[in-house]
């Protein structure tokens, strides 16, 4: 069986926050009301999408006894990936709890430095990877070649790892209580040096998990969950207290790091386009997100499905229909800097407008709100190829669905309700509720955990979750109220996604468009997330394979042999040109060479707020006497988590491209995405 490349979920760990006072660390008792306190902020980014979908997954695992192996698999993946959710709220719960006990001078410091945490958390990315290999791996014999090599990025990750988690606990300590404050209590002996250390340790593991996953999450790890919660959070504390001037002092430490608090928290988002103007989009749930990637599968999809007949002309002003020269103009990977006269115009001309038209990438944002603050925010919902067997993502939009460099292009689009309403009154009166959203196959695996094709298909219906009841009661509504009710289509099917297919079906990604129940590529699962929670069909005019890949496939030619065109196709883009469209934004980003879009998602260096406290921190964990055992394990874990990591990307990279089966998903661009490529 294949090895399990996941951020293993630990307990959450509740840890109460030692009172700040100067020169000393001083034991503060537990308020009154803290236990209240920390229940109201738990409540309040649960509202906003932080969640505990580790347990969700958990229990529906427990209780959901008949799902495939595949899905099995995504959803033990999934209840790894998500506890950094959990991680990013309880840490960030901590933060905001000592914020709630300071009052003075004290809490107007600390509100100076937590807005330098918060925006320095913005910025979290990993180190650089190395970018060769030294003599000395490279020297071994021919037949352990391949191992050293993989040893040797093993060990280097495992120090970045550790090095980094040592800058942001520094930062983190720094901002709690200061150097000063540290001294003093470690050249004393007594109960508050003993609850310090305690809480060092239980914080430390918080931190570990959270750069660790920065690390080796290639296609999540971009997502700043930490950061979004502390800011969330103290920008609710700054709100119900009425003060607004900590909430310009965090928006003001955010932007001295070249970034914007709005693309972090709220509902607009804000950013320089190709010509320098800068441009803010108010995004509301629903909407559809479009990414236009740089690599060879944008090509491949974006001539591949086309649209149906009568949104032809429609997707050709929008400049949506690819060409042939996304086909054979883009290369993915360029293996030197030192490129040849033919590669070099390859990679300038494939990043021009002529040869990249079009969306290869679809998913829906959703927006969540909390009443009492009026706090909003903004994720981006997607099926992506990863782990393998690919899954429901929930990223932030900026920094990890479509960031500059990486894209080339974003589009946000919605329909108008009204228009929407109308088709949906159409399909009501043609058919209204149907219990069957979709018929798939059922799939069957080797002990490999690999697909066993069969002659014949087995048939493994979607079925719809919503009622005939409630179907009736929904779309009762009249043509009046039809903004009120699109929202409510939205918000079931974006948590449709985000509970269901994620936390309970273990939805995968179909790659070479299989048919199979549990695998959907990414603009089928957004109308298969319609389709069952609202029973409605989102294309009135359907999209079509290009009638030269039908010819292709009749001769079993080139890499449309392995793609199942019998299943129908929905273009990334095909959301876009349909006549419901009201809105739509389409934004070109700026050209970033390959070494500008490395920094931007990787660091050359890390270094601390205060370099001084992270060597005193260094003290107290000596000084602490941590278990050499749990650090054994831990390094043991680590190993494996980083090895499984490499080959996880490795496998995914050779079963996307042997056969073509990216589905419009690029390969994805983080720490362990660069390892792999090394490798090569």
């Amino acid at each position: 069986m294949r090895k399990t490349p996941f951020i293993t979920c630990l307990p959450l760990l509740f840890v109460t926050l030692v009172g700040f006072t100067a020169p000393a660390v001083t034991q503060a008792k537990e308020p009154p009301n803290y236990r209240a306190l920390q229940k109201d902020y738990r409540q309040f980014l649960m509202r906003l999408g932080f969640e505990d979908y580790s347990n969700m997954v958990r229990e529906n695992r427990k209780r959901n006894t008949g799902a495939g192996a595949a899905s099995e698999y995504v959803l033990k993946f999934n209840q790894g990936r998500y506890g950094i959710v959990n991680f990013s709220r309880e840490l960030a719960i901590l933060l905001a709890l000592k914020l709630e006990q300071a009052e003075g001078a004290e809490a107007a410091a600390l509100k100076e430095k937590l807005a330098r945490l918060t925006a320095r958390l913005f910025s979290l990315r990993p180190m650089e990877p190395p970018t060769k290999f030294p003599d000395s791996v490279l020297s071994v014999k021919a037949s352990e070649l391949e191992e050293a090599k993989i040893q040797y990025l093993v060990d280097v990750t495992k120090q970045n790892i550790r090095e980094h988690t040592d800058t942001v606990l520094s930062d983190l300590y720094e901002t709690l209580y200061g150097e000063e404050a540290l001294k003093t209590t470690l050249a004393t002996e007594g109960p508050t040096k003993e609850a310090l250390l305690k809480e060092l340790h239980r914080i430390r593991g918080l931190v570990e998990r959270i750069v660790e996953f920065t690390y080796l999450d290639s296609e999540l790890g971009q997502t700043r969950y930490l950061g979004r919660a502390l800011a969330t959070s103290l920008i609710r504390h700054a709100r119900l207290r009425g003060d607004a001037e900590f909430e310009k002092t965090l928006k003001a430490a955010v932007k001295r790091e070249g970034l914007r608090l709005e693309n972090f928290v709220g509902d607009t988002l804000s950013f320089t386009d190709k010509d320098g103007r800068t441009h803010r989009l108010k995004i509301e749930n629903g909407d559809f997100l479009n990414e236009r990637s740089i690599g060879p599968e944008a090509g491949e999809i974006t001539w591949g499905a086309r649209p149906g007949l009568s949104n032809t002309l429609r997707a050709a002003r929008m400049r949506l229909l690819g060409n042939i020269w996304g086909l054979i103009l883009p290369k993915e990977d360029f293996e030197s800097a030192q490129l040849g006269a033919v590669d070099y115009a390859r990679m300038r001309l494939s990043e021009k407008r002529f040869a990249t038209k079009g969306f290869s990438h679809v998913g829906m944002a959703n927006v969540l709100e909390d009443a009492e603050t009026g706090i909003k925010m903004t994720w981006a919902l997607d099926n992506y190829p990863n782990a393998m067997e690919g899954g429901i993502r929930i990223s932030g939009i900026l920094e990890q669905f479509a960031p500059a460099g990486e894209y080339m292009r974003l589009g946000v689009s919605r329909y108008d309700p009204k228009k929407f309403w109308d088709f949906a009154q159409s399909q009501i009166k043609e058919h209204g509720h149907q219990e069957i959203a979709w018929i798939g196959e059922k799939e069957f695996l080797d002990e490999d955990g690999e697909t066993i094709e069969t002659a014949r298909s087995e048939p493994d219906p979607w079925k719809t979750t919503i009622s005939k009841e409630e179907f009736e009661r929904l779309h009762s509504a009249p043509r009046s109220q039809a903004a009120e009710w699109y929202r409510e289509v939205m918000r079931r099917t974006t948590d449709h996604i985000r509970h269901k297919m994620l936390a309970e079906d273990g939805v995968g990604f179909a790659y070479g468009f299989s048919n199979y129940k549990g695998r959907l590529y990414c603009s089928l699962t957004v109308l298969m997330a319609s389709l069952q929670a609202t029973g409605l069909e989102l294309q009135p005019v359907q999209d079509r394979w290009n009638i030269i890949m039908r010819v292709m496939k009749l001769f079993n030619a080139g890499p449309v042999k392995d793609m199942n065109l019998d299943v129908r196709i929905i273009a990334p883009s095909g959301f876009l040109w349909q006549p419901l469209v009201d809105k739509k934004y389409f934004v070109e980003y700026p050209y970033m060479t390959p070494y500008e879009r490395a920094r931007a998602i990787m660091s050359p260096q890390i270094l601390a707020m205060n370099p001084k406290m992270t060597r005193l921190l260094s003290k107290l964990v000596e000084a602490a006497g941590i278990d050499e055992t749990r650090i054994a394990v831990y390094e043991d874990e680590l190993m494996e988590k980083i090895e499984a990591s490499l080959q996880g990307e490795i496998t995914k990279r050779q079963k996307s491209a042997a056969t073509s089966q990216h589905a419009g998903a690029p390969s994805t661009s983080g720490y362990v995405s660069a390892c792999s490529r090394l490798l090569k």
